[in-house]
């Protein structure tokens, strides 16, 4: 048995077994996951005060498909009620422990699986003990810290063109306060109206900028029947309302401190109100219970996120036959990408049928990037053929610093965010370096040693120098793969998020000087250090990082 198969049959073992202690009673222990987890979304999204969050919050949120899977299963379909009441100080306790078990299960079964791919080594050391060496992920983590970096430059932007949003105006707390209310004598209540409905819908338009999943696809593609569009504003509402419960929840608590904020955050409501709620929007009952489906965690949807070592992301909890339960977590963690992965398993043929337009968005970017005087970026893209006027390859994107007379030939790439899933990181990497190094090869044959006035007066282009042209192969989020070297050195490879990240460096001295390596994603951290230890039940995982001894 591989290591791999060690630490999953552990983890079954141990989420059954608590499982089996609250047969009968799963509707509780699910709400009580759900107000964990929910919490932990508050400490690392909204909290303010750094000295009382919580370190673990961020694997607790990493056990959430693995301890709600065996619930959901059990609840599908479930007559009767909501077991509704506050929460159990001991409960709580116990199941924050057994959510942040699970993550570490999550975590460490992820680092073993990374063995199948060649980039760590799982030695079973002892029946309790399982050694991890893993290659440095430093580079790679780096670059998805630029697209981070990347998504909070664009809600900045926002914000400054509504500064009436940064901040809870007075107004709007005037509101929370005057409708916020204390129900049961331990939960929330509160009424609305339509200035919060508004204001909470653009604030969660502004803090959603940026987000990769909001632009996953064309705006007006077609899928499930509807725009895009129309499902990322859905998100963007139900965003919304998760930002007002969680302002009027604070409120409340201000105003009435005994209150505990766990019992506060999570709620639920009957599925034929939300499908009232949803038509009265403007969508037809059979619509409406389209978007519910696509906002709803059940225990098909946490089944492909254990698999793939995804956080669930929902706005709706599948809790029986007539509930859901509406927790925060979701919306806190990724207000876009729950619904996005809800579009991609179930309209594939769609999926497949539009993605061919993110082409020339990601060519109107690079023009918005490298604006107007020092840079021409051309309106399309470029159809090379062979001397026999047969199709040779595309270039996606052409563009000429005038400052250095150089022409980049540049390949787009937008394959879809691969996550934590090492299946899919996988086959980004694979498609990139095998479809990257063929443009590569073709285009550099193509060029045939000409300089990029040479191409450039050729093809119409407007004026360059008698210097070599570049070749770029951009993706537009990763570049950069742990143990991966078959990159062709005659082009420069760099992520769309990378390259925005050194252009706005205060010091950046242009595009070339980017590409041509002069600015790397800062590395914030050594991959794991030095070694470290994952305390599992029954079982020690001791992970290194490849070359640190």
């Amino acid at each position: 048995m591989t290591a791999e198969q060690r630490l999953i049959a552990q983890r079954d073992r141990y989420v059954a077994t608590v499982c089996e202690n609250w047969r009968g009673h799963e509707r509780e222990l699910l709400i009580t996951l759900v107000r964990g987890l929910d919490v932990a979304a508050y400490n690392l999204r909204v909290a303010r005060d750094g000295s009382s969050r919580d370190p673990n919050a961020g694997m607790r949120v990493r056990g959430a498909a693995t301890a709600l899977r065996p619930l959901l299963e059990a609840v599908r379909d479930m007559p009767g009620g909501i077991p509704w009441g506050p929460s159990r100080p001991d409960n709580a306790l116990a199941f924050d422990n057994y959510l942040l078990a699970c993550g570490r299960f999550t975590v460490a079964i992820r680092l073993a699986a990374m063995e199948r791919y060649g980039i760590a080594t799982a030695t079973v050391v002892a029946d309790d003990r399982i050694v991890i060496e893993a290659l440095s992920d430093a580079e790679e983590y780096a670059e998805v810290e630029a697209g981070h970096a990347a998504s909070a430059r664009a809600r900045v932007a926002f914000l400054a063109q509504r500064p009436d949003l940064a901040a809870q105006s007075a107004e709007v707390c005037r509101r929370l306060d005057r409708y916020g209310r204390a129900a049961m004598g331990w939960f929330i209540g509160y009424d609305n109206d339509s200035f919060l409905v508004e204001h909470y819908k653009a604030l969660a338009g502004i803090q959603a900028a940026g987000v990769f999943e909001a632009e996953a696809l064309p705006p007006v593609g077609m899928i499930g029947g509807r725009p895009f569009s129309e499902w990322s504003h859905a998100s963007t509402s139900a965003y919304g309302a998760v930002l007002h419960h969680i302002d009027a929840a604070g409120r409340l608590r201000d105003r009435k401190p005994k209150l505990n904020m766990r019992d506060l955050m999570t709620i639920y409501a009957r599925r034929d109100d939300i499908v009232e709620v949803l038509t009265e929007r403007g969508d037809s009952r059979l619509r409406a219970m389209q978007l519910m489906t696509g906002l709803t965690l059940d225990a098909d949807v946490a089944a492909s996120n254990e698999d793939r070592y995804e956080i669930p992301l929902p706005y709706y909890i599948d809790a029986g036959e007539h509930f859901v339960l509406l927790p925060m977590f979701g919306g806190l963690m990724n207000p876009h990408a729950g619904l996005l992965d809800h579009l991609r398993r179930t309209y594939r043929p769609d999926w497949d049928r539009i993605v061919y337009g993110r082409e020339n968005i990601f060519r109107e970017d690079l023009r918005r990037l490298l604006p107007e005087p020092r840079y021409k970026v051309l309106e399309r893209g470029q159809r090379l053929r062979r001397k026999d006027k047969s199709h040779l390859t595309d270039i996606d994107a052409v563009a000429i610093d005038r400052e250095t007379g150089v022409a980049v030939l540049v390949q787009l790439k937008w394959y879809d965010a691969h996550g934590f899933s090492l299946a899919e990181r996988d086959s980004r990497r694979d498609n990139l370096l095998e479809k990257g190094n063929e443009w590569v090869e073709k285009v550099d044959g193509w060029v045939d040693g000409r300089t990029s006035a040479q191409l450039a007066k050729a093809y119409g282009w407007g004026p360059a120098a008698e210097v070599p042209p570049r070749l770029l192969v951009m993706p537009r989020h990763a570049a950069t793969f742990v143990g991966e070297s078959r990159y062709d050195q005659r082009a420069s490879w760099i992520s769309w998020h990378a390259l925005s990240e050194g252009m706005h460096k205060p010091d950046c001295d242009g595009f070339l000087e980017v590409i041509s390596g002069g600015w790397r994603p800062h590395i914030a951290r050594e991959s794991f250090g030095g070694p470290t230890m994952i305390a599992l039940p029954g079982m020690t995982v001791e992970v290194r990082t490849a070359g640190s001894g």
